[in-house]
């Protein structure tokens, strides 16, 4: 259980920061209000849903895999969208981490409701 809260932290993390970066950094809106605002809207399924996954809560480990799909979805959009400036492969990592949450907070919840927690 330990190994699958770590990894799914880790990916929530990792989602946090590959969207900071890209909105921010690589991509940003020509506005910064208008940035500012869809940033926030970017990271909020994400802020909701990792203080549950430091407490183990099962319906936490269900939201964050249900968020994942969100941002593998973004993701796959991002990769096949333009090439330049490399968002493409920004799209593809996010696909990738997103995988990875949705396959480790879907074993936690697993783990969490055979522990009956």
């Amino acid at each position: 259980m330990r190994l699958h809260r770590a990894i799914s932290l880790a990916c929530v993390g990792g989602l946090l920061l590959l969207t900071v970066l890209r909105q921010l950094w690589i991509d940003p809106l020509p506005s910064a209000t208008t940035n500012a605002v869809w940033l926030a809207l970017q990271l909020l399924p994400l802020a909701l849903v990792a203080p549950g996954l430091f407490r183990l809560r099962t319906t936490s480990y269900l939201l964050a895999s249900l968020v994942g799909m969100l941002y593998f979805v973004h993701g796959v959009q991002a990769g096949f969208g333009p090439r330049e400036l490399g968002l493409h492969l920004w799209g593809w990592v996010e696909v990738g981490i997103s995988v990875v949450l949705v396959g480790s907070a879907s074993y936690a919840v697993r783990a969490l409701r055979a522990a009956g927690a």
